[in-house]
């Protein structure tokens, strides 16, 4: 889990493989707001493995706002 979006995007579009990872948008959060994305974030990814799916290959992207978006990294297609 990182708030360096752009470094850690770029890191997981130039692997074949990797095993996910959550990008937090706003670096600026105090530690109760870091732990409430934690606690957001987990929860999605476990909804995300009971539905069949995993994080790899994946970014789960949590927006400030607290809005979350799961997006395939390197793009598949």
């Amino acid at each position: 889990m990182t708030s360096n979006v752009d470094d850690f995007m770029a890191v997981a579009e130039s692997a074949e493989v990797h095993p996910g990872i959550i990008l937090v948008e706003d670096g600026a959060l105090l530690r109760d707001e870091q732990e409430q994305i934690i606690c957001t974030a987990m929860k999605a990814i476990r909804i995300e493995c009971d539905t069949g799916r995993d994080l790899v290959n994946s970014a789960l992207i949590v927006v400030i706002g607290g809005r979350l978006a799961f997006v395939d990294v390197p793009e598949s297609g």
